[in-house]
């Protein structure tokens, strides 16, 4: 049985695209988290999250779960040992892991996605016996995600996240500007050692990642903001229109009003 304090954060997004909604830092290690519709993020209670904007027709379920709660879903999975019951119970006991998430791509997963709608709705419309439903609910879904490991990616290993720590807090705040020459320095590592790990662990050259910051800041003002785009375009670091409205298209399938009006 555990008891005690501390809880894990389970969370569901339910978005109209595909997107990365959420950052999530654990001893000053940021990595990127939710990143595709339906699918699922198991956050340890050390995780400090940073929301990012959301459009109006997304939607993101986070349950904060307290220890006692997982008694039962424990017993239901039996006494072996498993990554995902280490990492649970670990989070849930304060243990000082290097995993900090584990991320299940399972949007297309139906009967993992339906004890998840069965308890959002027991929850939503505060059924009778709500607790021990979700409960065993609980228990099911996690006897079904142990069926789909091969679907789960684990991360906060801190020294793959030390380094994309570095480089996302520094296209998040240089991404108008921002150069490899000077996340090298600041790094204090020579330009070639950041530019090789970047592509390494990330798949995305330097370059990429700050275009899909620049795109992402882009998106967010011509949904919430009524500036011009050209003012938008100067905003996000662009000084040519042509290349930025090039660039736009071949992201989104469109130009940028016909984005604002869709």
């Amino acid at each position: 049985m555990i008891d005690g304090d501390m809880q894990l954060n389970l969370s569901l997004s339910l978005f109209d695209e595909d997107k990365v909604l959420a950052f999530a830092q654990s001893d000053k290690n940021l990595y990127e988290a939710i990143k595709k519709q339906d699918d699922l993020l198991f956050l340890n209670q050390n995780a400090v999250q940073e929301i990012l904007p959301a459009g109006k027709d997304d939607i993101a379920v986070n349950f904060i779960v307290l220890p006692e709660f997982f008694n039962m879903a424990f017993s239901m999975m039996g006494a072996e040992d498993n990554q995902l019951k280490e990492f649970l119970v670990g989070a849930l006991c304060d243990r000082d892991e290097e995993t900090s998430y584990l991320y299940f791509h399972i949007a297309d997963v139906l009967p993992v996605q339906n004890l998840i709608e069965n308890m959002v709705w027991t929850i939503f419309y505060n059924s009778s016996n709500k607790r021990s439903c979700n409960q065993i609910t609980m228990g099911l879904l996690f006897l079904q995600l142990l069926n789909y490991m091969d679907k789960m990616e684990a991360g906060g290993r801190k020294y793959d996240t030390e380094i994309m720590a570095a480089v996302l807090s520094y296209i998040e705040g240089h991404y108008k500007e921002g150069k490899l020459s000077e996340l090298a320095e600041e790094m204090k590592v020579n330009i070639y050692w950041p530019s090789r790990e970047i592509k390494k662990k990330s798949g995305k050259t330097y370059k990429e990642l700050l275009q899909e910051r620049k795109m992402k800041q882009a998106v967010y003002l011509l949904t919430s903001s009524a500036l011009p785009v050209t003012d938008i375009i100067e905003s996000v670091g662009y000084d040519n229109t042509s290349y930025f409205y090039r660039k736009f298209k071949e992201k989104y399938g469109m130009s940028p009003k016909e984005y604002r009006l869709k």
